[in-house]
């Protein structure tokens, strides 16, 4: 059989193989070296294929009393019988000539390949090589791990039998099918697809299912269930992060809105990862939340929450705020290939609600007791994710053959309030020239194409630019970018965030929208700022204001902004800057229900109620202390009538 790795032989390998055999031609001398040359460099590791059941065999200690998968089995779904499941002879497949410990005897396998056990397989071209299962005996059988939708299946069995035989189909013990009769197809290779219906439901949930084989006379190749609702929604993908002992899985319950995800591996964290991840696309700024409502099967190391990642490789960016045995953690990973870190965490061990917001390539991890009261862990972290990425539900274990398991209720992925029309250390042009370019330089009809350009932060003195521009000794330097805007009508205002050394003026297509450090009154090329800047300010403090949203037009927008020195030898000078566009909040509606109100509003951004008992000056408002729910993107929370009067209202972080 094979080995830890193994390569498939070649042609003109074989060739030498049959000769050496006497069952064959003797090759050329040339054909003979060029074989043997190949098939050494073919035994390179780029080139093999690592043989798990064998590693298997080899290092689970519980390998001979107990069965683990060799493929993520699903119902619905097509299950293939040559992925039955990793284990002992008696506990992952019955085969009645199963090993030899005389080599004088006859062969134990017929098939000889794929596995490395005592079922035997051959191999069938179908859509590229398949295998299936073949020299079968009377009362052999199959076992395979399988997660399923809850209902009860439509069943495909695809099969070769000469003279017709008998199989039924066990899952968790229990005969789901009864004894089915198989007709002739008239040969071991005419294969043919027979329907049948489940005797039985299947409950929704991981399952032992058992393919028993009560005649011989058999090639098996598959066994189709459908007719059951799908796994998960369409657009969420389920995929493993690196290549855990076990494979995880995920579970969408429609009528519940409760997701179930199970995870092993070695652990998400360090610079490779292991562990599951369910995930949707998600493009711009905006938060995910869910409550970690269980998890279990549990190791010290076990975490289960959400997640943003950049793709499903062991060593790619992410951030994560999750659920562990112990508390609370904000990880992530900020940059590919280097070790993750811990931004901070938390031995709140009552907190089941997490949360994770984005905005550009910042990244806020919250967690709650009841989805109204949210408490930051950390600072934050600046992650270089694309606009576009992955959000969703991670879990892991650190136990590596074992699965930890999470369930998640009242998830939502949400977009942003705000969206980012210019980001931080977006490109530029600018023009560093020292010229007098008067007014005629800040309208979106100024041809600025002979301009040079680069990324921000854009200056030069300080050693952290990343575009250097020109010291020439210049008060002002002009800078331009041109974004776009479908439409301008779905923003309430905008906020600009300046970086600036030493004063700034930023126009807005052509109209002033934020003065910094700079004097009331015209200004000038050789107009000074107020005062020179700290080195700490200029290098890191973004300041910000408001501004109208009117001042949008559909299609191309402009943004100017000229930066002036204090004094004229100042040694350095930076820029950077931020555009953000502001939805309209969601409206909050109140209905009286008994002796109760509801408050409902749409699940739009990260918004949580907050209730005051009067609108006189000084107005409090606090957060309501009880937890709410998420149904068909609505939040409610259910509140006693209150004796007097009160008032509420949406607030977001």
């Amino acid at each position: 059989m094979k080995c830890v790795q193994s390569t498939a032989f070649t042609a003109g390998y074989q060739a030498v193989l049959d000769y050496w055999h006497g069952t064959g031609p003797k090759p050329t001398q040339t054909a003979a070296y060029t074989a043997l040359l190949d098939m050494a460099q073919r035994t390179a590791l780029a080139y093999c294929v690592e043989n798990k059941d064998f590693v298997d065999a080899l290092l689970r200690p519980d390998f001979a009393t107990g069965n683990i998968p060799f493929a993520l089995n699903t119902m619905p779904g097509r299950i293939y019988g040559a992925d039955y499941d990793m284990g002992n002879q008696g506990v992952a497949y019955s085969d009645t000539v199963y090993q030899t410990t005389n080599q004088n005897t006859t062969a134990w396998n017929n098939g000889w390949i794929d596995r490395n056990d005592g079922v035997d397989l051959g191999s069938i071209i179908d859509n590229g090589t398949r295998y299936y299962v073949g020299w079968i005996d009377t009362n052999e059988w199959l076992s395979f791990t399988v997660v399923a939708s809850g209902g009860r299946p439509g069943i495909n069995i695809r099969y070769a039998s000469p003279n017709g035989a008998r199989i039924h189909i066990d899952v968790d013990g229990h005969d789901i099918t009864g004894s089915l009769t198989l007709a002739a197809t008239g040969g071991f290779f005419n294969w043919v697809t027979t329907n049948v219906l489940a005797t039985t439901n299947i409950a929704t949930g991981l399952h032992a299912m058992k393919v028993f084989f009560e005649t011989d006379s058999l090639n098996f190749y598959w066994v189709e269930f459908n007719g059951l609702p799908p796994l998960r929604p369409a657009e969420w993908l389920d995929s493993d992060l690196g290549a855990p002992w076990r494979f995880g899985y995920s579970l969408w319950n429609a009528s519940t809105a409760i997701w179930t995800v199970a995870g092993g591996g070695t652990d998400i964290f360090g610079t490779s990862d292991q562990g599951h991840f369910v995930s949707r696309p998600f493009s711009g700024d905006g938060s995910i939340v869910a409550r970690v409502a269980t998890l279990q099967n549990t190791d010290t190391q076990a975490k289960g929450g959400v997640m943003f990642r950049d793709s499903f490789a062991t060593n790619g960016m992410y951030a994560f705020v999750c659920v562990t045995p112990t508390g609370l953690r904000f990880d992530c990973r900020t940059n590919l290939n280097t070790a993750a870190i811990t931004i901070a965490s938390n031995t709140v061990r009552t907190a089941k609600w997490v949360k994770l917001l984005r905005s550009g390539n910042s990244f806020r991890g919250y967690f709650s007791t009841n989805a109204i009261n949210w408490q930051e862990l950390g600072s934050g972290a600046t992650i270089p994710l694309a606009a576009t990425t992955r959000a969703g539900l991670a879990v892991t274990s650190r136990n590596g053959s074992g699965l930890s398991t999470a369930t998640f209720d009242n998830v939502s992925l949400t977009p942003a309030m705000t969206t980012l029309l210019v980001q931080e250390g977006s490109a530029w042009k600018y023009n560093d020239s020292g010229a007098n370019l008067g007014t005629a330089w800040r309208p979106v009809t100024y041809d600025h194409t002979s301009w040079p350009a680069g990324p921000a932060q854009l200056g030069f003195g300080d050693g952290d630019e990343f575009t250097l521009i020109a010291s020439n000794r210049q008060i002002t330097t002009y800078f331009r970018r041109t974004f776009n805007v479908s439409d301008p009508s779905v923003f309430t205002n905008g906020i600009v965030r300046l970086l600036r050394d030493d004063g700034a003026i930023v126009y807005l297509n052509d109209v002033e929208i934020f003065r910094s450090n700079m004097g009331v009154g015209a200004v000038n090329y050789q107009t000074a700022a107020l005062t020179s800047v700290p080195p700490r300010d200029e290098a890191t403090n973004f300041y910000s204001t408001n501004f109208t949203a009117t001042l949008l037009v559909p299609g191309v927008n402009v943004v100017a902004v000229e930066v002036h020195q204090n004094p004229l030898s100042s040694g350095d000078l930076s820029f950077d800057l931020s555009l953000e566009g502001k939805f309209a909040p969601p409206r909050l509606s109140i209905a009286v229900e008994a002796a109760n109100i509801t408050l409902r509003w749409p699940n739009v951004g990260a918004f949580s109620p907050y209730t005051t008992p009067n609108l006189s000056p000084p107005i409090i408002w606090s957060a309501l202390p009880s937890g709410g729910t998420v149904s068909n993107d609505t939040w409610s929370v259910t509140l006693p009538l209150p004796a007097a009067t009160q008032f509420y209202r949406l607030e977001s972080p």
